[in-house]
């Protein structure tokens, strides 16, 4: 285990360095969005970005506490009791992933309803159902990530975080 300032260290400059990068992929798709679509994919983009925030509620600061109640076990390297957190954990986001999926395959028959009358983006219940499934699938794996957090070891989150989202951005342009 590394030292608490050497972890402190770490995780700062990967986070920083990793909202840097995202900034700067955020705004290079931005550019690209509106050069070679129409503005209405960018529109629709955040739309579907604000609709997943809505359902991303359904956390209600789960993650916090998750992270907080494994900072003693962890500390006192009692991992039976890690363990059983995780497991308790993963059903828990679980059960919110499948929450999300589900109110957001209800959000996708009322999609219409936010799209301004008359506006045809080709597709947008499909690249809504995309958005859904890829929010829904990432709290599968959430609790995972506390246990990085909690362990000091924020920076292998930060990471695999930007890995993903270049990765995402990267097809985003292909497409």
């Amino acid at each position: 285990m590394i030292n608490h300032a050497t972890a402190t260290v770490k995780n700062t400059v990967v986070a920083t360095g990793a909202q840097l990068v995202t900034l700067a992929s955020q705004f290079t798709m931005q550019i690209v969005f509106v050069q070679t679509m129409s503005a209405n994919y960018l529109g629709a983009n955040g739309l579907f970005n604000n609709l997943m925030n809505i359902l991303s509620f359904a956390e209600l600061g789960i993650g916090a506490a998750m992270t907080f109640s494994l900072y003693r076990p962890l500390a006192n390297r009692d991992m039976g009791l890690v363990d059983a957190l995780l497991t308790c954990y993963r059903r828990l986001y679980g059960g919110i992933g499948f929450t999300i999926l589900l109110l957001g395959l209800l959000l996708a028959a009322g999609l219409p309803f936010f799209v301004k009358p008359g506006l045809t983006i080709p597709h947008i219940q499909f690249m809504f159902y995309l958005y859904v499934i890829g929010t829904a699938l990432s709290y599968f794996f959430s609790y995972a990530r506390s246990l990085f957090i909690a362990d000091q070891r924020a920076y292998v989150n930060n990471i695999n975080q930007v890995g993903c989202g270049s990765f995402k951005t990267l097809c985003k342009w292909l497409s």
